[in-house]
């Protein structure tokens, strides 16, 4: 169940946290340090498990260029992928574990309850405790008036005491101390804490953790006090002799909270080395590496795979195993057994798919690879389609890249999937000319034609009147290295993209290149073409967009 996923890596980040504060931190002076330190390592183990990084990262478009160079070295790796499928049967189907969940769930959420209830009780009870205290002040300082011999304590801006059980210079101390926590905010830290142990009360790190907050605020209050002119000696008397009060508050920041051997050791501790403070880095790279550990099942079932890494994979399998038949990754295969099938628990799998420019795209073909089940986007790119968990969805859209999502019980919405394009690009074409000096090669950049358009690859694909060959004539005999051009040793490429309407007629001629010259040049050859044999999708006629690739290269 989530549930049980999202606790277990909360869970598993604080005791790993815990372990590394512990080994790594504790025992240092940099109290200030320590406490956002500590308050990090709570908000990182919540908040990791709910972040999704996964489109960021399948959408990166250097993914698939890395996998690339390092694939072509490692075939064997890569040949794995296509081993034998092994299928795991059972007589008995197991259907326990699902009720087994639920009352793991149900005494977890019954336990964080009465644990919630019991903090809400606390805090009724510091509220109730202003209100029937007298508000009084000492050294132009609001505080409130105890009845009783507890010790002082304050919770955000309150402070608590009963002024006379103290002399006027341990009054002085124990105000100066409180108001370190008030104006620090550190009832904020506890409340926290205490948040985590509340919902987290079964792990025992989280109750460490929480101990090791409470503690550091007071070595943190205890170092600001007798940095501000408070007598240590005097201080640490006034602590000896407060070594047996309590105070009945858990959750209020008290005078003497923390074991009082610790802290009068820390008043005394020599200040740590300031290259102890590269140490406190360390903890960006370990919130990084939970937060890809939680994002890498759905970064591997959903990265896209680009055709160079499908064409290295398919060449290392056929290295490793030249008997097998291997599959393409985009064509659904079926795994024929004399088993009989596994029983598996179906659920309702949804998610919209959209186009570049983030508009839903109707009619997108959803089939569970092996089988004839499937279904088609609505109007607004969204479908639903129930699976079990492990299959896998091919979708497909005419002049649209495959793509696949494989079904995850943990998962019932995949979001919404951006299928790429596949725009159909005639042969380059090279212009040789002479130019009247030396010129280095350059390379035009690539953008990115104008998604505006109704079809980029059709049933019945346009062609020109007598077929390729005679494109490459026409183009060839017609086509003009610009005399400006060759004079100013002027080279590159251009990309000409275009459209050839229903009608066969070519219009919306845009080119792409270094030079306007070249441009000109590559947009006049394309627009003296004479009609072409239009395009039909279903027997209509419909535009069909095309890329011509033209590089012009000077000969000394």
């Amino acid at each position: 169940m989530e549930i049980l996923h999202y606790l277990l890596k909360v869970n598993l980040s604080i005791a790993v946290f815990y372990v590394v504060y512990r080994i790594g931190y504790r025992n240092d002076t940099y109290f200030q340090l320590r406490r956002y330190l500590l308050l990090s390592m709570l908000i990182i183990s919540v908040a990791c498990p709910l972040l999704d990084i996964s489109y960021w990262v399948n959408r990166n478009p250097s993914l698939n260029e890395t996998a690339v160079a390092y694939i072509q070295y490692l075939p064997e790796v890569i040949a794995s992928a296509y081993l034998p499928e092994v299928i795991v049967t059972s007589p008995e189907v197991t259907i326990n574990s699902f009720p087994l969940d639920y009352f793991l769930v149900g005494i977890y959420a019954v336990l964080a309850g009465l644990l919630l209830l019991r903090f809400a009780l606390r805090l009724y009870k510091i509220i109730g405790f202003r209100l029937r205290c007298t508000p009084i002040e000492i050294s132009n300082q609001k505080a409130y008036l105890m009845s009783n011999q507890s010790n002082p304590f304050s919770f955000f801006n309150w402070i608590f005491i009963n002024p006379t059980l103290y002399k006027p210079v341990e009054i002085h101390e124990i105000m100066t101390h409180e108001l370190v926590h008030v104006q620090q905010y550190h009832s904020i830290d506890i409340l926290l804490s205490e948040l985590a142990c509340t919902f987290f009360w079964f792990n025992p790190f989280v109750w460490m953790l929480k101990n090791e907050v409470f503690r550091n605020l007071e070595f943190l209050v205890d170092n600001k006090v007798i940095r501000n002119g408070i007598d240590s000696r005097s201080y640490q008397l006034h602590l000896l002799r407060l070594a047996n009060n309590q105070s009945p508050f858990l959750m209020a920041n008290q005078f003497k909270k923390s074991p009082l051997k610790e802290r009068i050791i820390m008043l005394n501790k020599k200040q740590t080395s300031k290259n102890k403070l590269i140490a406190y880095t360390l903890l960006l790279p370990l919130a990084f590496i939970f937060l890809v550990a939680n994002n890498v099942g759905v970064i591997a079932e959903n990265i896209p795979v680009s055709h160079e890494i499908k064409s290295v994979i398919d060449k290392a399998a056929e290295m490793i195993m030249p008997d097998e038949t291997v599959q393409p990754l985009t064509q659904p295969s079926v795994a024929v057994t004399n088993q009989a099938p596994v029983q598996q628990d179906k659920f309702m799998l949804s998610g919209r798919i959209v186009n570049e420019n983030k508009i839903g795209l109707q009619g997108v073909n959803i089939v569970i690879q092996g089988t004839t089940a499937g279904t088609i986007t609505d109007k607004d790119g969204q479908f639903s389609l129930t699976v079990s968990s492990g299959d896998k969805l091919v979708c497909s859209y005419v002049g649209f890249k495959t793509f696949l999502i494989t079904a995850n019980n943990r998962q019932t919405n995949v979001g919404t999937i951006m299928l790429s394009k596949e725009v159909k690009s005639l042969e380059e074409l090279v212009v040789v000319g002479y130019g009247a000096k030396p010129s280095s090669s350059q390379t035009a950049d690539t953008e990115e034609i104008s998604a505006n358009l109704v079809f980029i690859a059709v049933e019945d694909m346009p062609s020109f009147p007598g077929g390729e060959a005679e494109l490459m004539r026409f183009l060839g005999s017609n086509i003009k290295y610009p005399v400006i051009a060759q004079e100013n040793g002027i080279q590159g490429s251009v990309e000409c993209s275009f459209i050839i309407g229903p009608d066969g007629a070519i219009t919306d001629i845009v080119a792409k290149g270094i030079d306007p010259s070249l441009e000109r040049e590559a947009m006049r050859i394309v627009g003296l073409m004479p009609r072409w044999n239009p395009g039909k999708q279903r027997g209509v006629p419909v535009p069909v967009e095309y890329s011509l690739p033209i590089t012009f290269r000077l000969q000394q």
